[in-house]
């Protein structure tokens, strides 16, 4: 390999940082193993090759960068209005049959049409609002940010007890607040809902090693760190490669889009969630987003 394109320069760092010194060589064995496709702890990347002579050209693609945005393939408010009319009629009809029924059994269906079309209403929100979400930023006041994730999970379960520990003294963080409480607390529902009781630690922090442009403060920011920390079962590697994938789930209840929203909310922030997971051991979401934070709220305490 005589030259790299940019992509493949950023990835040589990080594949280094896991033991694979010859970058050059592992990508000439993914093309000789006709293996164009392979996976980082940071993203999905993809092998071009453009000539195969003496010298191989190729280049490093990072597919997520071709994820089209849901409505660019479809208009979702057309999709939501004609879903939603034959349910309409199909949730009325339920309503009447559930208070006509003599029979106990004709009741608990109706009472189930009813359910489960509430449960379709519900995805075409979620999808709706996944195509048309926006992100205001303001200062959110950590600790009362903290108290009104710790108080919504606790209600639903009880059985878990949420651990913050803040670093750095961090008193304000710049963010949408209802996009990023939307986020992490989809991310703690999954990890309360993988581990059932005990504590799940979240570590909040300033991460001074990354740094994302800011054009509007003009200058770079660095990077909010938010770990998410679950003593679970894990999960097999089939499923940690599905985790982000629309409608996959391995619950009994459930849409599968919890996480979508999730990895949505902080696309819109600039940031980023990395997710590394051991069998047997647990599970750690680690929430990326630009701190956006005057100098003095970065201070160590």
């Amino acid at each position: 390999m005589k030259s790299a394109n940019f992509q493949a320069e950023l990835l040589m760092d990080e594949m280094s940082a896991f033991g694979i010194r010859r970058f050059g060589e592992f990508l000439l064995g993914k093309i000789n193993g006709d293996n164009l496709v392979f996976k980082t702890p940071r993203g999905t990347y993809g092998i071009k090759v453009i000539s195969s002579r003496k010298d191989y050209e190729f280049f490093v693609i990072a597919l997520d960068e071709f994820n089209q945005p849901l409505g660019d393939i479809m208009d979702i408010s057309s999709l939501q209005h004609e879903i939603k009319n034959p349910l309409t009629v199909i949730d009325g009809t339920a309503q009447i049959i559930a208070a006509k029924a003599k029979n106990e059994y004709i009741e608990k269906c109706a009472g189930i049409i009813q359910k489960e079309s509430g449960r379709i209403k519900s995805i075409l929100g979620n999808i709706h609002m996944l195509s048309e979400m926006t992100v205001k930023f303001d200062e959110i006041d950590v600790e009362s940010f903290i108290s009104e994730l710790r108080d919504g999970i606790k209600i639903v379960y009880s059985r878990i007890e949420l651990r913050f520990r803040v670093l750095r003294n961090l008193r304000t963080i710049k963010a949408d607040r209802e996009k990023l409480f939307m986020a992490l607390s989809n991310i703690l529902k999954n990890a309360c809902e993988a581990q059932a009781e005990g504590d799940i630690e979240v570590e909040i922090s300033i991460d001074p090693t990354i740094k994302y442009m800011d054009k509007e403060m003009d200058k770079a920011c660095s990077m909010l760190r938010i770990v998410i920390s679950d003593s679970g079962p894990g999960m097999e590697e089939q499923v940690l490669e599905r985790l982000f994938t629309p409608f996959f789930t391995t619950k009994n209840k459930g849409t599968g889009l919890g996480l979508i929203i999730a990895r949505e909310a902080i696309d819109k922030h600039h940031g980023r969630i990395e997710v590394n997971s051991v069998k047997g051991k647990g599970t750690d979401f680690i929430v990326y987003i630009p701190s956006r934070m005057n100098p003095d709220s970065e201070k160590s305490g």
